[in-house]
């Protein structure tokens, strides 16, 4: 963690004031007169609040376009696993699990294939998960919506789609809306945060084995129909027989999948402990968040703010959002 120790910002004073402390928590908290500051304080107390460069810099502009485009993208995936986890649930109650597939097909299909989008944000530096382990998670996925369910309606009604559609829906609605409020907000809450990294526990044995399960069921009309296979002779010189690829998809599966979930899990407690010692909580956001927002809604000379704010009060910004930072490593 990082300790400020010194702040003289603006010429003022160098004395380094002590940081007002949550008396429940002992972490340190925005001081009453921070949310008494003049509206010519909000423009730099914003910026550090938003944890970005200052908006007329390049950086700046860049970092705000970035940051508002993965909260759209987000949000917006959000939205459509929510879709498809509400025409499950509804199809389930009131036609079976026979009826599933038929109720989520497009929203699923557009869905899922929104995720591409995901390798190419890790390819050009948007994000910083690596391209390594996104590819495969996001091609196994594509290969069961096209490469099963839509290439073979006979497997459409078996009761392990909805087990998947359901395991699918829900891990991607707190997934995406994980990302879209660290995004949006610079944070997420801690109860998100748990969900994200323990639901997989469940959710992961229960849609791996909904994947391996259609797949296996879908051999036998893979083998009858040969579709998407190649044969001999044709002018590429070239045979693909698309039955023995799922065999051999089907064989790498599950030692590839539960391999990169055994990769992840000694992350889990560090992520979460993270949380619960770094993160700044909720109350905190909101309480600024207030203060910020009652200076707007009371100033009548918005457009004459300037950047001149005392030392101390950005003693005080700095020292949460440096040392308690607003997202996650």
């Amino acid at each position: 963690m990082r300790h400020l120790k010194h702040i003289n910002l603006l010429g003022g004073s160098s004395a380094s004031p002590k940081p007002h402390e949550c008396k429940r928590t002992g972490h340190p908290s925005f001081p009453p007169e921070l949310l008494l500051c003049k509206p010519s304080d909000l423009t730099s107390l914003l910026q550090f609040l938003l944890a970005t460069p200052p908006l007329g810099t390049m950086a700046g502009f860049l970092s705000a376009l970035r940051r508002i485009y993965l909260s759209l993208y987000n949000w917006t995936v959000f939205v459509g696993w929510f879709q498809v986890l509400y025409f499950a649930v509804k199809a389930l109650r009131e036609g079976g699990p026979t009826t599933v597939y038929d109720s989520v097909e497009r929203p699923l299909q557009l869905a899922q294939t929104a995720a591409v989008m995901e390798i190419l944000h890790g390819l050009v530096g948007l994000v910083r998960s690596p391209v390594s382990a996104t590819l495969p998670q996001i091609g196994s996925r594509l290969f069961l919506t096209w490469g099963i369910l839509w290439s073979y309606p006979e497997t459409r009604t078996h009761v392990l789609v909805s087990s998947l559609v359901i395991s699918w829906s829900i891990t991607e609605i707190i997934r995406y809306s994980f990302f879209g409020m660290k995004e949006a907000l610079g944070f997420a809450p801690s109860w998100l945060l748990w969900l994200r990294y323990s639901t997989f526990l469940i959710l992961y044995p229960t849609g791996i084995t909904s994947e391996v399960g259609l797949i296996y069921i879908a051999l036998p009309y893979i083998k009858a129909s040969e579709k998407y296979c190649i044969r001999m002779p044709n002018k590429w010189n070239f045979s693909f027989d698309y039955y023995y690829a799922s065999i051999l998809a089907l064989a790498i599966y599950v030692p590839g999948m539960l391999s990169m979930k055994l990769v992840e899990m000694p992350w889990r407690s560090p992520k979460l402990k993270y949380d619960s010692e770094h993160m700044i909580s909720q109350r905190d956001a909101i309480v600024a968040c207030r203060g910020v927002l009652r200076h707007l809604f009371n100033s009548f000379e918005l457009g004459n703010l300037d950047t001149n704010i005392s030392s101390n009060k950005m003693y005080h910004v700095l020292s949460i959002s440096w040392s308690r930072p607003l997202g996650f490593p």
